[in-house]
Formats: structure tokens, C-alpha cells, sequence
């Protein structure tokens, strides 16, 4: 054998091993953040087939939807459907349509209809300190992360900026196929001490309240762009909340191939979609000119303080951007009533008319 065909031979048996290596780091990977992202999703998944909804979204939605209490709106309309809150902090777009994908694959049986908060498919990240978390490692596959390389060269941002964040979602992809920081998870997997104890509660909590967990009342309340105290911000917010969501944007910047394949994905699984956003949240004008477009198959707009004025209130806000047990008993119950009028069919023309505005007035806990 020549010194080249030796050479060759050695590369590629090189190449073997080091794949071989990667596929056994990432079978042996655990979920990444367990004490919320693996503690709830360990939770559905020994629970799947006792959901009929399954919500996902953000901290909003993960702090705001109280399972217990929309089912009892929905019961209330004869509708007895059982649902789970699959929001998580920090979650974005795209680790958001992982996690719905990760739901789908399980089969759940009684699975019917996925309600999703509606966030940006933005891959220049609002959270920075997300970035090279383990979570955002996890989420990128090949194909996710050339939708997400697609989306950062959509957006307005500078050369600089596009080009930053191009190689980031690049290295994370090489990260999550390459196993590289995964030893010290491993291990802790392999040998938890008190860390498992700990998951167990967690997962015990997230099981028992179905994903939710709630967020007292603050000391003092902070408004959604301003510090603890001025209420004169707070109510500029909420003042100028349904203009602004009456706002035109440029969808221009928005990753529509990216939308389209997931609502395809789910439709495959004989899941119906509803995009949504929650009764305390702030302006969302995207999903709004995207619902009038026919982009979103579903959508129902709940932030407006228009039509729901008692819970854009201070009293009801954790902190900047979130409610309080309180606030979320109310939203709780508002989503209740839409949902429930819109799976019995009522309104749906003059939502699809008037994306945003479902027919009733705001009650619910007080």
C-alpha cells in the first residue's frame, strides 16, 4: 500500500471514529436545562395521551396559562377537553417549533389542537444570554439551522450583525453534532447524587399543574419599559397597545417558508393549529398583518386592552413583561372564553374579517 492510499485509509477510519463518538455523545446526551425544559417535557411525555390541547410559547405563556382554569371555561361551554402549558422561558420561534415537533413525535392519541403564542422567527436572538445555552445547542439540527441562518439574512440587521450571528447558529449546529460540551451533563446524568431528587420534584410539580407555574404578586409593580413605580409609563403602554398592533409592518423580514412547514408538519399529525396572543402581552402588529394576509390558519389576538382593559392593570404584573397568579387567573379565564367560542365556531367569520377580535366582553376573576 502506497504512503497516499495509507494516508486515505487512515482519514477515513479517523472520520469513522470521530462520528461513531459524536452519534454516542449525543445518545447519551440528557435533556438539556432539566430542571424545566427536561422536567416538562418528561412530565407530557409520561401524560401524553391525556391531552386534547397542548399550548406552547413563552414565559408569558408558561407563568400566564393556568391549564386547570381554561378547562373548566371549556367545560363550561360542554366542551370537556383536557390541556397542557408547554411554555418555556426565553423560548423563541424556533426552539418553540423543536418543541412541538418533539410533542408530535411522541403520537400523542388524544392530541386535537396545538395552541401556539405567536413569536417572531427571528434567529438575531432577543435573549442573548440564550445563546450557547445547552437549549439552544439542542434545537440545532441542519435543517433548523439553515431556516435560522435564512432568517438572520431576512432581517434588517447590519452586515456585521448577520454575519455574527450566522457563524453562532453555525458553531451551535457543529456543537450539537459533535457532542462538545456534553461531558460534565453526561456525567451528572450517569451519577445525579441529589441532582435526580431535585428533577423529581420538578417534574412532580410540572405534572401536577400541567406545566404551569405561576408568579406572585409583586412588592412593587414594574411597568412593561419602565422602572418599579411609574404608572404614567404603564399607562402610555396600555394606551397605545391597539395602535400599535394595528400598525403596518414589513413582513418582508418574516421567514414564511419556515411558517408554512410548520403548520404543514402538523396538519400531517391531524393537528389543527391556533396562533394566539395573551391577554397582557404587549404589541404583536406581525401576527396581526399575517393573519390578514392568510399566512396563520387560526389566530386569535388577546392583547388588546381595548377589549380587555381590567387586566392591563399594575396590580396584576409580576414585573415588566409578566402577570402575577392573579393576572394569570384572569387571562386564564379570558383564554378560556375565546377558546371556547372558537372551537364551537362562533365568531369565526369576523375573525377571519377582523383577526383579533372575538365577540364577548372580559369577566372572570376579579
Amino acid at each position: 500500500m502506497s504512503g497516499l492510499s495509507r494516508s486515505l485509509v487512515n482519514a477515513v477510519l479517523c472520520l469513522g471514529a470521530l462520528a461513531a463518538t459524536c452519534a454516542a455523545v449525543a445518545a447519551l446526551s440528557p435533556e438539556p436545562d432539566p430542571q424545566f425544559y427536561g422536567a416538562k417535557f418528561r412530565a407530557f411525555e409520561e401524560t401524553k395521551d391525556e391531552y386534547d390541547i397542548v399550548f406552547f410559547g413563552t414565559s408569558q405563556t408558561f407563568y400566564t396559562l393556568i391549564p386547570a382554569t381554561i378547562d373548566r371555561q371549556l367545560a363550561s361551554a360542554g366542551l370537556p377537553l383536557r390541556s397542557y402549558n408547554f411554555g418555556l422561558f426565553g423560548a423563541e420561534g424556533f426552539e418553540v417549533d423543536h418543541m412541538i415537533e418533539r410533542v408530535l413525535d411522541l403520537e400523542p392519541r388524544r392530541l386535537k389542537w396545538i395552541v401556539a403564542e405567536w413569536t417572531q422567527w427571528s434567529a438575531v436572538p432577543r435573549h442573548e444570554a440564550n445563546l450557547y445555552t445547552d437549549r439552544s445547542i439542542f434545537w440545532h439540527t441542519f435543517g433548523r439551522t439553515v431556516e435560522a441562518v435564512r432568517s438572520v439574512w431576512l432581517s434588517h440587521a447590519r452586515l456585521g450583525r448577520k454575519l455574527a450571528v450566522t457563524c453562532a447558529h453555525l458553531n451551535l449546529m457543529c456543537q450539537r453534532y459533535s457532542g462538545y460540551g456534553q461531558a460534565k451533563p453526561i456525567l451528572e446524568a450517569l451519577f445525579p447524587g441529589g441532582m435526580r431528587y431535585r428533577h423529581e420534584l420538578v417534574v412532580e410539580e410540572m405534572r401536577e399543574k400541567r406545566g404551569n407555574m405561576s408568579l406572585q404578586p409583586s412588592a412593587e409593580v414594574t411597568s412593561i419599559e419602565a422602572p418599579a413605580g411609574d404608572l404614567d409609563a404603564f399607562a402610555e403602554l396600555r394606551e397605545g397597545l391597539d395602535a400599535e398592533n394595528a400598525a403596518q409592518v414589513d413582513l418582508g423580514v418574516h421567514n414564511a417558508h419556515v411558517q408554512r412547514r410548520q403548520i404543514e408538519r402538523m396538519a400531517a399529525a391531524g393537528v389543527e393549529v391556533l396562533y394566539f396572543t395573551l391577554p397582557g402581552a404587549g404589541p404583536a402588529p406581525e401576527a396581526y398583518r399575517l393573519a390578514e394576509r392568510g399566512d396563520l390558519p387560526a389566530f386569535l389576538g388577546l392583547n388588546s386592552a381595548a377589549r380587555y382593559p381590567g387586566i392591563y392593570r399594575p396590580e396584576f404584573y409580576f414585573d415588566r413583561i409578566h402577570l402575577n397568579d392573579l393576572g394569570a387567573a384572569r387571562a386564564s379565564y379570558i383564554v378560556g372564553q375565546a377558546l371556547a367560542r372558537y372551537l364551537k365556531g362562533e365568531g369565526r367569520d369576523a375573525e377571519k374579517a377582523r383577526p383579533g377580535a372575538p365577540a364577548g366582553a372580559e369577566r372572570g376573576p376579579r
